[in-house]
């Protein structure tokens, strides 16, 4: 599966991440890592509840994918 960031300025292979999380910072942001990278954004909500249903939707999308499924991080 790949993920495509919500501003549409990268495309991550599932299968090259770490770990998907929920950095509360400044903004709401759900954020991966890679093995041997730093953390990096890939999109940010205005709420913790809407993040939270975000990342639950990928877990979902990950759940019954086939390797070619794509899921694009919502706007809002």
């Amino acid at each position: 599966m790949i993920i495509v960031s919500q501003n549409k300025d990268a495309i991550i292979n599932f299968d090259n991440i770490a770990h998907i999380f929920i950095n509360n910072g400044s903004k709401t942001t759900i954020s991966y890592g890679k093995m041997n990278g730093l953390p990096e954004e890939l999109g940010y909500y205005e709420t913790k509840e809407r993040t939270k249903e975000v990342l639950q939707e990928i877990i979902e999308i990950h759940r019954v994918a086939i390797p070619t499924a794509v899921y694009e991080m919502p706007k809002e």
